[in-house]
């Protein structure tokens, strides 16, 4: 099945951000002997949160954790007692996938090793931080327009005035571009208006809706996308369409609803259901499809996450909405 993989910018691997300087022990060693090592040697690690155990290949075979080593005898073999389940990384697997596992499965530090298993160090809970704290600083200015160089430029306060303007321009003359073109749909459709000049009122309502439904899809599919690389694409579009066709009918029984109470006209009701069920509906392209054909163009799928598919949304609905009121009217 076709699989979708979405990445805010060229993947950076671990190799640049593990550590060796970890305690790594034998599966043959006891846990008084780890106590030794540990205050003889704690000046000379990055971090403690962990002991790594290896076998006489030193290959990876198990992990205990400073909080266990402490509860047991001194005695103990750490083969015992040490986590065998380890979850690790391969120094050419990406620093987003090293803060995913730790997220996921509540580590402190994730191991790195090659690919025949034998161990190389750890990637620890300081860059991990880090990691996540860009991942979500780069997704939240992707969603304005804003480049990642951009962004380092204006917050360092380096770069100069035209520098600015080159790099946050370019998105608003695109959202001006879409409004200009969003206003000759509307004139177009003039004739439509000045015979229902109610219509006109309900627009803000039904472009607020359609933006809002995207926005929505957006965080979700960026949220999703950043916990798991390879989602089932089928499966993945065929419930998020599911989800939309229930909110598109829920949002036009309300619409229909509330503006027959108010005005009691029937057509007019009908043509803002339908409508607000349409938009909704196509919002599935402008919040999943078009980050997914970026992606298949090898373009960076988050800069079709803001500008990009609100313009496209926004003038979609007002042509869907007037294009409905034309035909029932």
């Amino acid at each position: 099945m076709a699989r979708i993989r979405i990445t805010t910018h060229p993947p950076q691997p671990v190799v640049q951000i593990m550590t060796s300087r970890v305690p790594v022990v034998s599966a043959r060693a006891t846990i008084g002997e780890i106590e030794k090592i540990l205050l003889k040697k704690t000046r000379f690690f990055d971090s403690i949160n962990y002991v790594y155990v290896v076998n006489q290949e030193k290959m990876l075979v198990g992990v205990i954790s400073i909080k266990e080593i402490f509860r047991r005898q001194k005695g103990t073999l750490v083969a015992r007692v040490m986590i065998k389940n380890i979850f690790s990384l391969q120094p050419d697997d990406s620093q987003e996938e090293a803060a995913l596992i730790a997220l996921k499965r509540n580590l402190k530090a994730v191991p790195v090793v090659d690919k025949n298993g034998y161990f190389l160090g750890a990637v620890l809970n300081d860059d991990i931080l880090r990691i996540l704290y860009r991942e979500v600083s780069v997704d939240m200015l992707k969603l304005a327009g804003i480049n990642r160089q951009a962004a380092n430029l204006d917050i360092a306060f380096k770069g100069s005035i035209g520098s600015a303007l080159k790099n946050r321009l370019p998105w608003l003359v695109i959202g001006l571009l879409g409004g200009l073109f969003a206003s000759f749909v509307v004139d177009k459709f003039e004739f439509v208006l000045e015979r229902h000049i109610l219509l006109a009122s309900f627009i803000p309502v039904v472009v607020y809706m359609s933006g809002a439904t995207v926005t929505q899809m957006q965080a979700f599919v960026i949220r999703d996308f950043a916990w798991n690389r390879k989602i089932d694409w089928r499966s993945y579009f065929v419930k998020q369409l599911a989800v939309l066709l229930l909110i598109a009918v829920t949002s036009a029984g309300l619409i229909w609803a509330g503006s027959f109470f108010v005005y009691r006209e029937m057509v007019l009701s009908t043509v803002l259901a339908l409508a607000i069920f349409v938009t909704i509906s196509s919002s599935i392209f402008a919040g999943l499809l078009i980050p997914y054909i970026f992606s298949r163009l090898k373009y960076d799928p988050a800069n079709a996450s803001g500008p990009i598919a609100t313009i496209v949304q926004d003038v979609a609905s007002v042509f869907v909405y007037l294009l409905i009121a034309s035909i029932i009217l």
